[in-house]
This record gives C-alpha cells, structure tokens and sequence, in this order.
C-alpha cells in the first residue's frame, strides 16, 4: 500500500525536484528551498556526496509530507542503503535487475530510464510501475505518446529539458510527472539559494494553470 501512495502522491504532486549537491549540505539547501518555493517531490542523486544522509536529513525533517527519493542510483548497495534512509523511490540510468528486485522486496517503486520500446518491455517483465524518460529533450513527446499507444498501463516520467515553456505539452501528452534540475537552480550561487524558490514557485503556478486549462 505504501509504494501506490507513494506513485500517488508523485503523480498528484507531479513536479520533481532534481538536486544534486556539490556536499551533504549544499543538498539539503537546495532541496529545502524548493520545498520553500512549493515543491513536494525532491530526488536527490547519487553523485551527491553522502546522498544517503541528505536523504535521511529531509526524511526526518518533512516526514511524509514531502516525497523523497533518490536519482542516480548505480548499483544494488546504494540502493539499498537509500531506503533504508528513507528514500520513498529509486530512479536509475538504466534498468538493473538486481535493483528491481530488492525495491520489490522494500515495497519501494522502482523508475529505470529506458529510451526504446524493447527496454520499456523488459521494465514491465520486472513489475516496474514508472519508467524514466531521459533525455527527454531528445527522445520528445512523440515517443512518449507512441510508448503510451502501445503500453497504455505504463507510466513515464520526462527527465531533461523541461521548461516552463514546454511543461504544458508534457502535461497534455500524459506525462506522469516531469523531472526538473537545472531550471529550478540555475544562476544560483552558494550565497544566492533564494533563487531557487523563485524558479520553483514559478513551475508551481505554470502547473496550476495548465491544470485549469
């Protein structure tokens, strides 16, 4: 029951923070002020230097009233070590059957990038619920819709490339949620993180929008 509240409320949340830190704490910043500018999915990567800890840092923080997850993952151990500090899903740049198994056995939903229709194939051999798109600048909403044509039970979940200008076109081509790193912390320095809450508020509202149109 867990892992469908959890695909739940990153559906209805929609938005993904994607954040990856230059430290621990450079993680837990940012992630706190996209939190602050309304976001409520963070996924934390991987190549953050103890990812696990800002994980476990924000999971203790927010509870479950923010969902966190981790990004990036690379092999079964980290995997491991991210649930158990509490990450809510796990996101891969590729399909690992070792890390599809253990998320299984954790109840935890499992979000492997795949770009043809032969690995979206093989994800759902191994009950994956979500699939990550990546890059979706490049694959674009026309892959997306023809792997919805052809596996209408799958969701997917475009990563790289979303804009404000382009989150509508998503939204209206039944992306499950959208991945969002660079636009939400771009131009911002060490000392100038407020930035951050702008960019996001501003992905909230646009998402508000299209959601009445």
């Amino acid at each position: 029951m867990d892992k469908l509240l959890t695909l739940e409320k990153l559906h209805r949340n929609y938005l993904v923070g994607v954040v990856k830190g230059s430290t621990c704490d450079d993680a837990i910043l940012k992630s706190e002020k996209m939190i602050e500018g309304g976001m409520k999915n963070i996924e934390i990567t991987s190549n953050t230097p103890y990812a696990e800890l800002a994980i476990k840092a924000l999971t203790q923080k927010f509870g479950k009233s923010i969902i966190i997850g981790a990004g990036s993952v690379q092999n079964v151990v980290t995997a491991r070590v991210a649930i158990i500090n509490g990450a809510r899903y796990i996101a891969t740049s590729h399909l690992d059957v070792q890390i599809a198994h253990i998320c299984n056995v954790y109840q935890t939903p499992y979000m492997p990038r795949c770009g043809s229709k032969d690995e979206v194939t093989k994800a759902i051999q191994y009950e994956v619920p979500v699939i990550k798109l990546y890059p979706a600048n490049i694959l674009g909403v026309p892959f997306l819709k023809n792997i919805r044509e052809i596996f209408p039970n799958i969701h997917m979940i475009p990563y790289g490339g979303m804009s404000l200008e382009n989150m509508e076109q998503w939204y209206k081509s039944g992306a499950y949620a959208i991945g969002i790193g660079n636009a939400l912390t771009k131009g911002t320095q060490k000392n100038h993180l407020d930035m951050i809450i702008h960019q996001t508020h501003a992905f909230v509202e646009k998402l508000n929008s299209v959601r009445l149109s």
